[in-house]
């Protein structure tokens, strides 16, 4: 109830979120506005529930098959080669997260490790063997202040609502005072 009071109180002034606040404040939380780096790659697939033991060696014959190949026939041949992927075989600005997601824990760090331009290989994923070309690399980086002022002025009046009503709660107590009864004692028969 007294909760209910304290917010229903009148606001003063809201603080002023002004551009110099909104940086101080990316800057003092950089990591947690950090945007994470992307890859274009892609794919080659080798199902283990198709090759069982022999998958491995399947995919290092694809490795040299597809190294072997021109790189402007690449693209046209990979659908002749490895067997079909559900999520397909290029992809574009993948995330970490979602190259986890995509592929299973663990992916994205693989693929992170393996060179520009040239196939790679295999990497296991939670479904089989890949084989990877990766495009290109953007490495993650701090966030434009533009990028994510909303969620930065949402934060800054959040957090200072919560530091009002703690003050207000503050004024209302030591205006009242709280009596607990006491409670009655059992009495044995």
């Amino acid at each position: 109830a007294m909760t209910l009071a304290a917010e229903q109180m009148p606001l003063s002034d809201e603080p002023p979120l002004d551009e110099t606040l909104l940086r101080r404040k990316l800057q003092a939380d950089a990591d947690r506005h950090r945007l994470p780096g992307r890859q274009d790659f892609r794919q080659v697939f080798v199902a283990r529930d198709s090759h069982g033991e022999g998958a491995e060696r399947v995919a290092r014959e694809l490795l040299d098959k597809v190294r072997a190949l021109p790189p402007g026939q690449t693209d046209a041949s990979l659908a002749h080669h490895g067997d079909p992927f559900l999520r397909g075989q290029s992809f574009r600005g993948m995330t970490p997260r979602r190259i986890d997601s995509s592929f299973g824990p663990g992916f994205a760090r693989a693929l992170a490790a393996v060179p520009l331009k040239r196939w790679s290989g295999p990497l296991p994923s939670s479904y089989g063997l890949h084989l990877v070309w990766v495009g290109a690399r953007s490495p993650g980086r701090l966030a434009r202040l533009e990028e994510v002022a909303p969620r930065l002025r949402a934060e800054v009046l959040r957090e200072w609502r919560a530091r009002r009503l703690k003050a207000r709660l503050a004024v209302l107590r030591a205006r009242y005072q709280i009596k607990v009864p006491a409670l009655p004692t059992k009495v044995k028969p």
